[in-house]
C-alpha cells in the first residue's frame, strides 16, 4: 500500500543534498500515533532542478486516489492522496486529509504568520517537508502538476512572502512526507480496487476541509457513495 520506498523512483524524486540554509527541528510532542516521540522535520524544497518527471508517461497524475470505503489499511484508511507525478517507473503524491497537530511555526518560529497546518503526506520520508500550492509562477521554481497546481519551489523565498503576508493558507499545503509506489504497484492496487479515481476539474480539493474532503470525493465517483462518510464502521458497497 504504497509504504515501500523504492530505490529508482526516489532517485527520480531526487531531494538534492545541498539546500540552501538547511536546517532541521527536533519538537517534542505526542505524535498522532499515541506515544510520545520527537518529531524531526527537515525544511526543504523541490523544484525543477531537484525533481526528475518523465513527461511522456505522466498517466494518473493530477488525479486523485480516493480510499475505498472498504480499505482498512492503516496509514490509507480513508485517505484522499493528490497525486503529484506517475509515469512508467512508478508514482507519488501527499495525502490531503490528515492533519497534525504541528504547524509552520513550529518549525520556523522566528516566522511571521506562520499559522499554516502541517499534515501527514504520507508514511515515505517523514522528517522532509513538502509542499503544494497554487502561487504559480509568482514563486520561482516551481512545477506545475495540473489545475493551476504546483509542485515544490523555492522554500526560503516561499517564507519570505508568508513572513511578508504575500500568501493564504488556502494557497499552500505543506505535507510531512509523502506516498510513494514503485514500478506497477499502484496499478496492482487499483486493480485490486484499493482506490477509486477522480480527475478533478479545478483545484478546489486543495483547500476543502480536510474532514469532509473523503466524503466529497466519494460522491464526485458516485453520488450514492458519499454516505460512507457518515459510518464510523465500513459496511460493504454495492
Amino acid at each position: 500500500m504504497g509504504w515501500k520506498e523504492d530505490t529508482n523512483l526516489f532517485n527520480n524524486f531526487s531531494i538534492a543534498n545541498n539546500f540552501p540554509n538547511y536546517s532541521s527541528y527536533d519538537i517534542s510532542h505526542p505524535t498522532l500515533y499515541g506515544y510520545k516521540a520527537y518529531l524531526i522535520l527537515e525544511t526543504c524544497y523541490l523544484n525543477a532542478e531537484t525533481i526528475y518527471l518523465n513527461h511522456k508517461t505522466q498517466l494518473m497524475q493530477g488525479q486523485l486516489l480516493i480510499a475505498h470505503p472498504l480499505l482498512h489499511d492503516g496509514f490509507f484508511k480513508r485517505s484522499v492522496i493528490y497525486l503529484a507525478n506517475h509515469n512508467a517507473e512508478g508514482a507519488f503524491g501527499f495525502s490531503l486529509n490528515f492533519k497534525t497537530q504541528f504547524l509552520l511555526r513550529d518549525l520556523r518560529p522566528q516566522i511571521k504568520n506562520g499559522n499554516f497546518p502541517i499534515y501527514e503526506g504520507g508514511p515515505v520520508a517523514k522528517n522532509q517537508l513538502f509542499f503544494l500550492h497554487t502561487l504559480g509562477k509568482d514563486l520561482s521554481e516551481s512545477f506545475e502538476v495540473s489545475h493551476n497546481i504546483f509542485v515544490g519551489g523555492d522554500f526560503n523565498e516561499l517564507m519570505h512572502m508568508i513572513e511578508h503576508g504575500k500568501v493564504k493558507s488556502n494557497q499552500v499545503k505543506f505535507f510531512a512526507g509523502y506516498s510513494g509506489w514503485s514500478e506497477n504497484q499502484l496499478e496492482e492496487e487499483i486493480s485490486k480496487k484499493h482506490w477509486l479515481l477522480v480527475d478533478p476539474e479545478d483545484g478546489a480539493f486543495l483547500s476543502a476541509s480536510p474532514d469532509e474532503l473523503w466524503g466529497w470525493q466519494l460522491g464526485e465517483v458516485k453520488k450514492t457513495y458519499s454516505i460512507f462518510a457518515d459510518f464510523g464502521c465500513d459496511p460493504s458497497m454495492n
